[in-house]
């Protein structure tokens, strides 16, 4: 599928939602709440599903190696001790989780193409 700029999204409200994942998942741990937080404060403007899906995991990859390059080359040390330094598997589980907070803070046509995303 091509996403045109129809398919974009402006990411005030989901952001907004990130910052408060607890409310929508309550039943999952404090680390994927705090993840929310995290993806919150580093969102564009505005994205597109496979936008979302690509930031995502650019973002666990970061956090798996405890900085994230940037544009400029220089890596920042990210100082989070919920979501840096964890085994492996607690990594593959915030990659688990894009489908359940797509879900939680975007539109339901949104969070369904991510989903389609994810399953190609």
């Amino acid at each position: 599928m091509v996403y045109t700029k129809d398919t974009w999204l402006d990411t005030e409200k989901a952001k907004e939602e990130l910052g408060r994942l607890e409310a929508h998942l309550p039943h999952e741990p404090e680390e994927l709440h705090e993840f929310g937080r995290y993806l919150a404060g580093r969102m564009k403007s505005e994205t597109s599903p496979v936008d979302f899906g690509m930031f995502y995991a650019l973002v666990v990859s970061d956090l798996q190696r405890g900085n994230r390059a940037g544009f400029s080359g220089e890596p920042q040390a990210i100082k989070n001790d919920l979501l840096v330094g964890k085994p492996h598997g607690f990594y593959l589980y915030l990659l688990d989780a894009i489908p359940r907070i797509a879900g939680a803070v975007f539109p339901t046509w949104f969070a369904e193409h991510v989903r389609r995303i994810l399953e190609e």
